[in-house]
């Protein structure tokens, strides 16, 4: 039995918009996975930041008047960094923005999380934290001081 040329003109056809249909759905799942993972990895890139700046400010804190420590911290691209949440907490946190954060939950909240620091072994003034809100993506060289008891922050970008 002879195949005719329609006939496999259409059986062409039909293969291909199958494999078309399942490379669109394929290149739309990859594509979604490939956010999520840029996302957690700003969050992850945001606290190994945070906890730097933490062990820093309680390094300068333990060593006492006239103590100084430099560190070099990345605020990842979807990040607003370095605040601080004083008493009870006594934490610096800085605040992830991304669609895929929280979808599901209503308001204020949706697309942000809030990612925190350990706790300091000391209050510091909040007035004390000499960096300009928020820091801009990228590098910065962040130096802690202890005068006279008084912990200052001073960042720059390099």
């Amino acid at each position: 039995m002879a195949v005719k040329r329609g006939q496999l003109g259409i059986e062409f056809f039909l293969i291909l918009s199958v494999s078309i249909a399942f490379a669109i759905v394929l290149y739309n799942t990859v594509n979604e996975e490939s956010a999520e993972s840029k996302v957690a990895n700003d969050v992850i890139a945001t606290k190994a930041s945070l906890e730097s700046l933490a062990s820093a400010v309680d390094l300068v804190v333990l060593s006492g008047d006239g103590s100084q420590v430099k560190r070099s911290l990345l605020v990842p691209t979807r990040s607003i960094c370095f605040y601080y949440d004083p008493a009870p907490k006594q934490q610096f946190f800085c605040v992830v923005y991304d669609e895929h954060l929280f979808d599901d939950s209503p308001g204020d909240d949706a697309g942000k999380t809030k990612v925190y620091s350990k706790t300091l072994v000391k209050e510091i003034s909040s007035g004390l934290v000499e960096c300009a809100k928020p820091l801009e993506p990228g590098w910065w060289q962040v130096t802690i001081k202890n005068d006279a008891g008084s912990i200052k922050l001073d960042c720059i970008q390099p």
